[in-house]
């Protein structure tokens, strides 16, 4: 925003300040004094490289010493003082000594002396309160500053004016800085203050404008982040509801099954009242393989034509012993078996005993068709009892695989016979096994699940 005012000496002042200004290569900052509240900007001419240029004079006297001066260093000092005319000219020297008589490098040095003292004095002119809004920045009527006329007091700065607040009040201001202006270098000196103090003017309401569009930048998104924090705090409480209720609900549920268990249970004891025989407490919990299906069901299950050996070989694959085998093989005390699981024993052969009044019920029952079905207790179909055992003593047994018990080696046939004999003591043994057998887990490697429904996998 600084200008520089630079250029040959005119008969006019204005002429001067129009003059157009040299490339920013060559522009330096100049002051008035270190008491100024503000820095000067202007455009010194180069010596040439014979150090014979002609300098910008303020004043007949200046020029006069520039021109009468032969020596290199005196050259520089001159053109020192004209730019600085309001310094000492041994602190000049001393300062044109300490670069080296390195022109640029001494003019730089002083340039940013001034520099540094005018942004200290600028404070007291260009200010900003706590709260954000601009004030008003006052100044002389008589000048911003005159440092060469008996008016040209620094702080002489009245607080009845303010700074313009427009383009026209900038000029007019100008102008009458320049009416007042003594000399040349009078002239130069006011307009940069003019000028520094304008573009920090710019500078202080820029900011000022800035500041109070992010204050209120800050007060919208601080509205639009409670709005927003609300609304999240709502869909917590949405979510936690909905878990609340999901959990409740996962509660129920299993509230519910455990009831379905429980009149399932009761379902199987009022049927076991109904016909019979043991009761027992069923645990729940089991696991049971993912998979179902016959082919893995007859794998497993001896056939109803296996004769002992094989029965007792079937159930200790699965951990179970020949006693379970016998005390749960009584479970054919209620059922029925279609005519194509016993046709061998239709024809009397490799079944043991056979009772012939019996063989020919069963003859006449299967005439018709293999898919007939027959009942494996005719005497109690509907019973559970221990009168299973006591068919098979009389060669009733309708399974092949169930009469070969009688005549099975070691405990085997033992049992059947205690079994006839005592029907508490097959249905201890009956529970036991059932509780056993209940305790088997799946196949290696197949995993398991406890099934929400006996009958199918989930």
């Amino acid at each position: 925003m600084s200008a520089l005012v630079c250029g040959k000496r005119s008969s006019s002042v204005f002429e001067e300040l129009l003059h157009t200004p040299p490339p920013a290569s060559k522009r330096v900052r100049c002051s008035a004094g270190a008491s100024s509240p503000t820095a000067s900007l202007l455009s010194p001419p180069r010596p040439s490289a014979s150090g014979s240029q002609a300098f910008d004079r303020s004043d007949d006297d200046n020029n006069n010493d520039s021109l009468l001066s032969g020596n290199f260093n005196s050259v520089h000092l001159a053109h020192l003082r004209s730019l600085f005319p309001d310094m000492d000219p041994q602190f000049l020297e001393r300062a044109l000594e300490a670069s080296g008589n390195d022109l640029d490098s001494a003019i730089k040095s002083l340039n940013d002396l001034h520099l540094e003292s005018a942004d200290i004095n600028l404070d007291s002119v260009v200010s900003k309160p706590e709260n954000g809004s601009e004030t008003n920045v006052h100044i002389s009527t008589e000048g911003i500053m005159n440092n060469s006329g008996p008016d040209g007091d620094a702080e002489n700065v009245h607080g009845a004016e303010s700074f313009p607040t427009c383009g026209s009040e900038w000029v007019e201001l100008f102008v009458r800085e320049m009416m007042n202006a003594t000399d040349m270098d009078d002239a130069r000196a006011r307009t940069s203050r003019v000028l520094e103090v304008l573009e920090k003017s710019i500078v202080s309401r820029a900011g000022a404008e800035a500041m109070q569009r992010f204050h209120k930048e800050n007060m919208m998104l601080k509205e639009q982040v409670e709005v927003l924090l609300g609304e999240n705090a709502i869909l917590k409480r949405a979510v936690a509801i909905q878990h609340e209720c999901q959990k409740e609900y996962d509660e129920r549920s299993q509230e519910l099954q455990h009831l379905k268990q429980l009149v399932s249970q009761y379902q199987e004891q009022l049927r076991t009242l109904e016909s019979g025989g043991p009761t027992w407490e069923v645990e729940v919990g089991r696991k049971d393989s993912l998979t179902a299906g016959r082919s893995i069901a007859n794998a497993t299950i001896p056939a109803p034509t296996s004769d002992v050996a094989t029965l007792v070989q079937k159930f200790r694959n699965l951990g179970l012993s020949p006693k379970d085998m016998v005390a749960l093989s009584g479970a054919h005390t209620i059922g029925k078996a279609r005519c194509s699981s016993f046709n061998s024993r239709l024809g009397g052969g490799n079944s043991g005993n056979v009772d012939l009044e019996f063989l020919q019920s069963l003859q006449q029952l299967c005439s018709e068709s293999n898919g007939t079905l027959a009942h494996l207790d005719l005497a109690t179909p509907a019973t559970f009892d221990n009168q299973y055992y006591i068919n098979l003593l009389s060669g009733e047994g309708l399974l092949p695989s169930d009469q070969v018990l009688l005549n099975g080696a070691g405990e085997v046939g033992s049992l059947v016979q205690a079994y006839a004999m005592d029907p508490l003591l097959f249905f201890e043994d009956f529970k036991a096994s059932m509780l056993r057998m209940g305790r088997l887990a799946p196949p290696a490697g197949s995993g398991g699940e406890v099934r929400t429904s006996c009958r199918a996998i989930n």
